[in-house]
């Protein structure tokens, strides 16, 4: 991984950093996550990959990312996709719903014991 370019903006507490990643095949935000933040010595949450540019035929990557000082930071400037906020939707819903069960099975034992 090689930097070219890193700016530190104290207005938003972030670095925005331009990274050339050499591998073969386009490779995942999560797994350039790790390597970002391994590489600043920063925490995998903080860092947010933008957007990663390929060429066709070449082997190299230019990854625009951003590494914040700290998780307030990334929640009050970052915004969250749809995809994002649906997933935490739908978790949300299934923990409601698997207490719900759960509330209505004891509440039958309850009833079944007296």
């Amino acid at each position: 991984m090689e930097v070219i370019q890193k700016h530190k903006n104290h207005l938003l507490d972030r670095e925005e950093v331009i990274v050339v990643v050499k591998e073969e095949i386009t490779p995942s935000k999560n797994s350039l996550q790790e390597k970002i933040a391994s590489h600043f010595k920063s925490s995998k949450e903080n860092v947010v990959i933008e957007k990663i540019e390929g060429k066709f035929g070449k082997k190299e990557f230019t990854v625009y990312s951003k590494i914040y000082d700290n998780n307030k930071s990334r929640e009050k400037f970052e915004v969250i996709s749809k995809k994002q906020r649906d997933a935490i939707k739908k978790a949300a819903e299934e923990t409601a719903k698997k207490a719900q069960e759960e509330a209505a099975a004891s509440s039958e034992t309850a009833e079944g014991a007296s």
